[in-house]
C-alpha cells in the first residue's frame, strides 16, 4: 500500500514538472539572437567587471525572477542554460525582461538601486524592454527544446544608478550647525 501511494505521488510530481515551460537564458544563440548588454560607456559587461544578470517573467501583474542570477561569459554575453518557468505551461507564451546590475550592489537590481540611494556611487543597472517569448519548451517525452529569448532585440545599455543630492533642508541644517559652532568660539 505504501509503495503504491509513494509511486502515485512521484508520478504526479513528474507530470507536474513536465507541464512547465522552459526558456534558454542566454542573449546569443540560434535564430539570429545577438543582444549584448553594455555598461554606461558602451563596453560589453565582462566576468571581471563584477556584473550580475537575471531573468524575470510577468506573473499576475508582477515581475518575478526565475532561476538563478548569472554572470557574463564573454563581453556583453551570458549563457545560463535552461530555466524552468513554473507559471507558464509547455507550449505557452509569456512576457519577460532581463535585468543587469553591478554585483557590488547586492543580489538584485532593486538592492543595487536601494544601495545607490544611500549615497554609494559607481553602481550601474538596467532593464531590457519587456518582450514576449512564444512556444516555451519543456514538456513531452522527450522534452521539447527550450525557447530562445529572441524578443530581447538588440540588447541594452546600463545607466549609473541615481545617488541622491543633498536636499535644501539638509544644507540649511548644516549651515545652521556651522553658525552655532562658530558662535560658540
Amino acid at each position: 500500500m505504501k509503495k503504491t501511494l509513494i509511486t502515485s505521488i512521484l508520478g504526479l510530481a513528474a507530470v507536474g514538472a513536465m507541464a512547465q515551460g522552459t526558456v534558454n537564458f542566454a542573449n546569443v544563440g540560434t535564430g539570429g539572437l545577438n543582444a549584448p548588454i553594455k555598461d554606461d560607456v558602451g563596453a560589453g559587461l565582462t566576468t571581471a567587471g563584477g556584473w550580475d544578470v537575471a531573468l524575470l517573467v510577468q506573473n499576475a501583474g508582477n515581475w518575478v525572477q526565475i532561476g538563478q542570477t548569472s554572470t557574463f561569459a564573454a563581453p556583453g554575453y551570458f549563457n545560463a542554460g535552461t530555466v524552468a518557468v513554473s507559471s507558464i505551461a509547455f507550449g505557452g507564451s509569456g512576457t519577460f525582461e532581463v535585468q543587469a546590475w553591478s554585483a557590488a550592489g547586492g543580489s538584485s537590481l532593486a538592492a543595487a538601486t536601494a544601495l545607490a540611494l544611500t549615497g554609494v556611487h559607481g553602481l550601474q543597472g538596467g532593464t531590457s524592454a519587456s518582450f514576449t517569448v512564444s512556444n516555451l519548451g519543456g514538456g513531452g517525452s522527450p522534452p521539447a527544446l527550450s525557447a530562445n529569448l529572441t524578443g530581447l532585440g538588440a540588447g541594452f545599455n546600463l545607466v549609473a544608478l541615481p545617488v541622491p543630492e543633498p536636499t535644501t533642508i539638509a544644507l540649511g541644517a548644516l549651515g545652521l550647525g556651522a553658525l552655532l559652532l562658530r558662535r560658540r568660539k
